[in-house]
């Protein structure tokens, strides 16, 4: 059974940064409708929801960039040998479609982490907005901080969508930057290092945050 086709879903099919944008846009409605809804309750406390919302958000994001930064690279380097040695990695090849499906999956995984930063930098800017509104004194103290914050959540936004667009796109990643076999392999080489060594630095902040709340004392 073949999906609908309409109007809009062929007017985005003509450039992947219309879809890219539609989905971006599609997280931030989301995003204030929930926090609309949410502000509606009884008592609602716009810090205490941001909080609570990044707790648990941020650990998720945590976990999920812990394996894109394995799978990533290793869509990257799939999509480049099939541009160099596509007797060997093209579509017809089981490398090849390994190849494909792994940059599937991929591809979503960067949309659901696309998502959660949206959602992340969207609430963030909404409840952070309203806070600074009513008490300007703490809007002007933490003012650097919060600009820190929002800002390593603008820069993770893009190179999720960076990656995607990279991926997705019918054209090479490293291979169309340097025509060298040679170099592009040393490039991965070098890539997946640097990848290892920052899944082990969130792996290590994940482990010593998980330390210090178990030995904070439980409150009845």
């Amino acid at each position: 059974m073949k999906a609908e086709e309409n109007i809009l879903e062929n007017w985005l099919k003509k450039s992947l940064w219309r879809d890219i944008f539609y989905k971006i846009g599609m997280w931030c409605v989301i995003s204030i409708i929930s926090f609309y809804i949410a502000a509606k309750t009884a008592n609602f406390d716009i810090a205490k929801y941001l909080l609570n919302f990044l707790d648990k958000s941020m650990p998720q994001v945590n976990y999920g960039w812990m394996v894109l930064f394995i799978i990533i690279p290793v869509s990257f380097f799939m999509k480049d040998m099939e541009a160099m040695k596509p007797d060997v990695w093209g579509m017809e090849t089981l490398r090849g479609k390994c190849g494909a499906a792994l940059r599937k999956v991929t591809c979503d995984l960067l949309l659901w982490s696309s998502g959660i930063s949206t959602a992340l930098l969207t609430t963030s800017l909404i409840a952070l907005t309203i806070l600074f509104y009513r008490e300007q004194q703490v809007a002007y103290k933490n003012f650097a901080q919060v600009t820190l914050i929002l800002m390593v959540l603008f820069i993770f936004l893009c190179a999720n969508v960076w990656c995607y667009f990279m991926l997705k796109r019918d054209k090479a990643a490293l291979f169309s930057i340097m025509n060298s076999q040679r170099g592009v392999k040393l490039g991965y080489f070098f890539i997946m290092l640097l990848c290892l060594y920052d899944i082990h630095d969130i792996s290590a902040d994940i482990d010593k945050k998980a330390t210090v709340e178990q030995s904070q004392p439980k409150t009845s």
